[in-house]
């Protein structure tokens, strides 16, 4: 009974991290083809154009410019947050699964790991989800951050942060989370 339970968390914990990185990928796939140059409505692409071209010998090959107008420094602080907030799920993740399949572990515990691995799961979810709003609502870059007693939304926008870019990201986060405004913390990334 106890192998069938372990099997059963084990499923469970692996199916929420797998969704986790399903999400997390089609959250990066969703920024770069946000931040893709779009036409305005007074351009038309001609029918019959070619998406792709051959370069010749005679063309001078450059580098693409980055289509975000973020600042390297600006890249670099998203990186390191990123990175912080999935070292920190990961750290957690793995003691949640050492706990779950220790042997001779109380029932009472194990479903607490239990519990914990599925909030961890929700939440990792639920920040792609708020960053890619946030993103949508015209900030250049947001990440979101979600603990047991609050939120953090570090974002990149055009001209600084505004108390009517402040007012888009607090609706949006507390329509979507049963955070309050008080456990809300938005940061502007220079």
């Amino acid at each position: 009974m106890k192998a069938v339970k372990r099997g059963l968390v084990f499923f469970t914990v692996l199916v929420f991290v797998g969704t986790a990185v399903y999400l997390n990928w089609r959250y990066d796939r969703n920024v770069k083809e946000a931040s893709a140059p779009a036409l305005t409505e007074d351009e038309t692409v001609p029918e019959g154009s070619e998406l792709y071209y051959t370069v010749t010998e005679q063309e001078e090959v450059r580098e693409p410019e980055p289509v975000s107008s973020l600042t390297q420094s600006q890249r670099e602080e998203f990186s390191a947050i990123r990175l912080a907030r999935e070292t920190a799920r990961a750290e957690a993740t793995g003691a949640l699964e050492v706990i779950a399949s220790t042997d001779g572990i109380a029932e009472e515990a194990l479903t607490e790991a239990a519990m914990k691995l599925t909030l961890l799961a929700d939440r990792t979810a639920k920040e792609g989800e708020l960053e890619s709003q946030i993103i949508s609502k015209g900030f250049q870059d947001c990440v979101v951050c979600m603990t047991d007693d609050h939120v953090t939304v570090s974002v990149a926008c055009d001209g600084g942060l505004t108390s009517v870019a402040v007012a888009k990201i607090t609706d949006t986060v507390l329509s979507e989370t049963g955070y309050t405004a008080a456990e809300l913390r938005v940061s502007e990334v220079k």
